[in-house]
């Protein structure tokens, strides 16, 4: 090989192909270990809806849970059958809803006690 390459010229080529094995090992040790932690978050996001539907059934936990994920629910009457819900999240976030198929029950209710105004649960 020294005919056709240098001592120098053959360590320089062999220390980039090492540098770029140690990159693509540290980059496959990188996307591995973001599977693991996308497979331990999948997992406690499964155990977390587990606990979610247990809870459906029983008021004082459904109660509690609610209060820890909600911070504030606005109700507001649109129009004679539709409603805007404006949900703010403890995380920040907000969810705006319409819902126009509410029941006749909740279109019965007097307008001047629902038109317009807000409801805040907590």
């Amino acid at each position: 090989m020294e005919e056709y390459l240098s001592k120098e010229d053959y360590k320089k080529q062999v220390d980039l192909i090492n540098e770029e094995i140690i990159t693509n090992q540290n980059k496959l040790n990188e996307l591995q270990n973001n599977k693991q932690d996308k497979n331990y978050i999948e997992n406690k996001i499964n155990e977390l809806k587990k606990m979610l539907d247990n809870c459906l059934n029983d008021d004082e936990c459904f109660s509690d849970i609610f209060n820890e994920l909600i911070d504030r629910i606005y109700v507001y009457k649109e129009t004679d059958k539709k409603i805007k819900l404006d949900i703010y999240i403890k995380t920040g976030e907000s969810i705006n809803i319409f819902s126009d198929n509410l029941g006749r029950k909740f279109h019965l209710i007097d307008d001047v006690t629902t038109s317009n105004s807000s409801f805040c649960s907590r």
